[in-house]
């Protein structure tokens, strides 16, 4: 330890400069080795904590009757201790202080400690406690993280302090200032932050939730998933000590319900009750999968349990569905349950081996993984009625411009802006026409001379521009789509597109290199009616191999207009789905290059890979 050293203070006041202040004890600022070695220390204690919980000197608590006991918890360098209201228990608690202290040279901050009761517990004995403890009793512990501790039967009180929060930071900002772009960065980036942790945890009560939207609409027209870690965490303390009171069979979906529970639960039941239809299992082994209530299959087979029209079969796992010899798919069986409509997509799930066990995945994700944002937006069309997303919702929050012009955008493309058509409508007195040219709203927007000037210095195409829209939100569509480009120099570049008619899917593939020079091409079919992904899968699985059989070794990048699919080959080591294991499968082969991307593109770029599947779809119809 001679090689060891720890930082050295000097204070400067009034220009003179204090002698050498070298820190012993806690937490040193601006050294490096004080945040481990303090890890070590606390680590130490944990080990001696637990030690006099195994031999019953501190037994702790537990939640239930099965539950782990637990007699600490440690935050960073704070901890909670539980211990028994009783005289020996106390002192059997300082006196692994004073061992601890002796041993690490780290001291017990009791002028910063506070002791908390049971409310059974009477004023004398308070009283005799908190006299040994040397700590100041309170009646309640402050907030940790935002999060109050506990939590009462007033829920609203117990969530004032984060409303407080937001309300000073809201004061704390001239909003006459911002423009809207900057007061779109103040909500996102700050306002909706501050609750953000202790909503992750809690459920908070309808009346805090509206008074923070309350308070965030103000400012803009005014001048961490509990469920789903309990579902892929259960090597946790949290999961022991859930499951083992609340769902004891492992299934959170599964919990019981009881009249007195918890805050902290009560808000994870009810997630997981509105949650639950999104959830479902990957088909691995097939054996922990009931075929008769659980929710199964290629992304839920559109999202709802897969039940079979037979209610009395020999059958009750996935697994019994398969030939145990070959491994294969027992077609006729499923035709007899299933009926001919979802056959094929099932026969057509990949049997994985027994090492790959079953799993439950979030449907509403095309990686398979449960997030906050595609929960809210499930849980938003199921109320809203699910329709197609445009593309201008999602496109106009990514352009690569200031804040103020991408909310000019988002309002143009709705058609809330300030015009005269607008103002029109409200009162009286105003034009119609454009001021200007004395034309209407869409000739202000696009088809005015000087406006025109301006766009055709992007370079935009000329059919954009001469085209008649219904709505300004589509020529807004059609600008910001991208236009084809050329591959990068010495970069092949390969286009492949799949097609679904008639029972039939086709794929076509076309191959050329920098200067557009076709240097092969193909298709062919596949009997059966694939999911689009999965049939785009299998275009893309074809294209792999053909540039193989070509040699090819240089740079390569595929072009798909399926962004489905372009995401899940990007994302392939997060994916938890079927069709990401078969494309963990194909990518293997990009070895074979040097370099090798997957990127999206229009429908437009990609037209003739889309002629040649369809091509191959009709001479299969003959």
């Amino acid at each position: 330890m001679n090689c060891v050293r720890t930082v050295r203070y000097i204070v400067k006041c009034n220009n003179l400069l204090s002698e050498v202040i070298i820190p012993e004890k806690g937490l040193r600022q601006r050294d490096p080795l004080s945040s481990y070695l303090f890890l070590f220390c606390m680590e130490a204690l944990s080990s001696m904590l637990l030690h006099a919980q195994n031999n019953n000197i501190l037994r702790g608590i537990r939640a239930s009757i099965n539950g782990p006991r637990i007699n600490h918890l440690f935050f960073t360098d704070d901890a909670l201790i539980f211990v028994k209201n009783k005289s020996c228990d106390v002192v059997a608690l300082l006196n692994i202080f004073k061992n601890f202290t002796n041993v690490s040279r780290q001291e017990i901050n009791f002028s910063k400690s506070m002791v908390l009761f049971s409310q059974n517990t009477s004023n004398a004995q308070r009283q005799r406690i908190g006299d040994l403890l040397r700590m100041e009793v309170v009646e309640k512990l402050d907030n940790y993280l935002g999060i109050p501790l506990p939590i009462g039967k007033k829920k609203s009180l117990a969530f004032q302090d984060i409303n407080n929060h937001l309300y000073c930071r809201i004061n704390s900002w001239t909003k006459r200032m911002l423009s809207f772009g900057g007061k779109e960065i103040f909500i996102k980036a700050i306002l909706q932050s501050l609750p953000s942790y202790a909503m992750s945890v809690f459920l908070a009560p309808k009346g805090v939730i509206e008074e923070i939207q309350t308070m965030i609409n103000r400012v803009w027209w005014s001048g961490k998933d509990w469920v789903w870690r309990l579902i892929n965490n259960k090597d946790t303390l949290c999961y022991e000590v859930l499951s083992s009171k609340y769902f004891p069979d492992g299934n959170i979906f599964n919990f019981k319900k009881f009249d007195r529970t918890s805050f902290t639960w009560r808000s994870i039941a009810a997630a997981a009750s509105v949650l639950k239809s999104g959830f479902g299992w990957q088909v691995g082994c097939g054996d922990r999968i009931n075929i008769h209530s659980d929710n199964w299959g290629l992304e839920g087979l559109n999202g709802e349990a897969v039940k079979p029209h037979m209610i009395n079969s020999n059958e009750n796992s996935v697994r019994d569905l398969w030939d145990r010899d070959s491994r294969r798919w027992n077609t006729c069986r499923v035709w007899e349950l299933y009926g001919q409509d979802i056959r094929d997509k099932i026969c057509n799930l990949p049997i994985g081996d027994e090492n790959h066990r079953d799993r439950i995945v979030w449907f509403h994700n095309s990686l398979g993984n449960y997030t906050s944002k595609s929960a809210y937006s499930w849980l938003l069309l199921k109320q809203i009625g699910f329709i197609p997303r445009r593309f201008f919702c999602g496109a106009v929050w990514k352009l690569d411009t200031l804040p103020k012009i991408r909310v000019f955008t988002w309002r143009m493309g709705n058609e809330i802006l300030p015009t005269n058509v607008k103002l029109a409508s409200i009162h009286h007195g105003f034009s119609y026409n454009y001021p200007r040219c004395g034309v209407d709203y869409d000739h202000a927007l696009k088809d005015c001379p000087s406006l025109r000037a301006t766009l055709m210095l992007e370079e935009l195409d000329g059919s954009v521009m001469s085209k008649e829209y219904d709505r300004c939100i589509d020529w807004l569509e059609d600008m910001m789509k991208k236009k084809m480009g050329k591959p990068p120099k010495d970069c092949i570049k390969i286009n492949f597109d799949a097609s679904i008619e008639n029972n039939i899917t086709g794929y076509g593939v076309i191959i050329r290199d920098e200067d557009g020079f076709v240097l092969c091409g193909g298709g062919g079919f596949k009997d059966g009616q694939l999911s689009i992904e999965e049939a785009e899968w299998h275009a893309f699985d074809e294209s792999i191999k053909i540039a193989c059989r070509l040699n090819i070794k240089g740079d390569v990048l595929f072009e798909s207009d399926c962004a489905g699919l372009v995401n899940k080959i990007n994302g392939q080591n997060r994916d938890l789905t079927i069709i990401g294991e078969r494309i963990k499968d194909s990518l293997k082969a990009f070895v074979n290059f040097r370099s090798a991307t997957c990127v999206r593109t229009s429908r437009h770029c990609n037209i003739v890979a889309d002629f040649i599947c369809k091509k191959m779809c009709a001479d299969a119809c003959y």
